[in-house]
């Protein structure tokens, strides 16, 4: 698998992340060679600054396009401002007022381009407890009339912009059928600025979202699939367990155990530091704890056993035969125990063999919507 640090699988992990979501080579070469990395950690300021400044020099590039009327190429270059601006936001800890600052920008470049671009998508909230909402991106299908719809839950350390940018924009719209990309509680907009952490009975939010889309005249309320990419490949799972609105489920990159797996591989005995995705930090500010023991603590009831032999529907299991977050056999178990359990098991020549498919972005989407497809009939007239 491509790793541009050698130190450091972290790191390596957000460049693929920048290149799968639009990102050009030469201009993610430039900024990381701007980095002091210690450790295969990075030095904040030097990559606050280095970020930073790519995504101003594609901002101040787009605002001369846009002087000249050339709306696609202004576009474009937002694009990458945004994959640049929420790069930079994953390796800052959230006690840094820069990571905020970086989420904004993220947030400001990714709407102007979907305006600009024309990009088919409505931002939406959904109703959820407390008077609270969730923020969510959804995709019409291309097609008219109700459509089978997939709701995608991400995991640990992505959100609902980066989840569109890399491939699944329009990977279910181009296929007959809506998406709803949603910042559940411990992810994205929902952690960042509304404050709402992790939970483990992952159904209760995606309740609220199919109680969103049944109000939606687009939406074939027979047809609804689910993906979780990561520790997502925990939530939807879960959900899908319960929540018996759900017809297909996958499962982008597997979970069984995650307390567990994480005290043994993450943060095993005399660790300083786990081989994550994103900083030790992340942990403390997904799950609301104040230590990394009581963290541990409250991930120990995210676990599918027990959970996962209840699940009807049929499960799709994508998994890397390399994936260095988390071992082949939790995906081999999940899918063995699941009544209608399915195991692709992806690999450098095919889809990638790290961690959901990050080296080899294309394949892995391709083959998760086209299977939701078959599943849900998609481009067959409603029942």
């Amino acid at each position: 698998m491509f790793r541009y640090y050698s130190g450091s699988q972290m790191l390596s992990q957000g460049v693929l992340l920048a290149l799968n979501s639009g990102g050009e080579i030469n201009e993610v070469d430039q900024a990381c060679r701007r980095v002091t990395v210690t450790d295969g950690l990075p030095d904040t300021t030097s990559w606050f600054n280095s970020w930073t400044g790519l995504g101003d020099m594609l901002i101040g590039q787009a605002n001369d396009d846009i002087a000249r009327n050339r709306r696609i190429s202004a576009s474009n270059k937002l694009r990458r401002a945004c994959v640049y601006f929420g790069l930079c936001e994953r390796y800052i800890p959230h006690t840094d007022e820069r990571k905020a600052y970086c989420y904004a920008r993220m947030q400001d470049c990714f709407r102007r381009f979907a305006e600009l671009a024309t990009e088919p998508l409505d931002y939406v909230e959904i109703p959820y407890e407390n008077g609270a909402s969730l923020p969510a991106l959804f995709i019409p299908a291309a097609t008219p009339g109700p459509a089978p719809t997939i709701v995608f839950i991400d995991g640990f350390d992505l959100y609902k912009e980066f989840v569109y940018l890399r491939k699944n924009g329009p990977a279910a719209r181009l296929r007959g059928m809506a998406l709803l990309i949603v910042d559940t509680p411990g992810i994205g907009e929902a952690l960042r600025q509304r404050g709402l952490t992790a939970r483990h009975d992952a159904e209760v939010p995606l309740r609220y979202c199919l109680d969103y889309l049944g109000k939606r005249n687009e939406v074939d309320q027979a047809r609804i699939g689910l993906i979780g990419l990561s520790l997502g490949g925990y939530y939807a799972p879960r959900a899908a367990a319960f929540e018996k609105r759900v017809k297909a489920c996958v499962a982008f990159g597997a979970q069984w155990d995650v307390g567990t797996r994480w005290r043994v591989e993450h943060y095993g005995k005399g660790s300083t530091r786990s081989n994550l995705s994103a900083p030790d930090t992340q942990l403390l500010w997904v799950t609301g704890q104040e230590t990394r023991e009581a963290a541990l603590d409250f991930l120990d009831d995210f676990r599918l056993d027990g959970v996962a032999q209840k699940i009807e529907v049929p499960l799709l299991v994508v998994h890397g035969e390399a994936d260095h977050l988390v071992s082949l056999a939790d995906a081999e178990r999940l899918a063995k125990v699941a009544p209608k359990g399915e195991l692709v098991v992806t690999t450098a020549e095919y889809g990638g063999e790290g961690h959901c498919c990050m080296d080899g972005m294309q394949t892995g989407v391709d083959l998760i919507y086209d299977w939701l497809a078959e599943k849900l009939r998609a481009g067959v007239a409603p029942r």
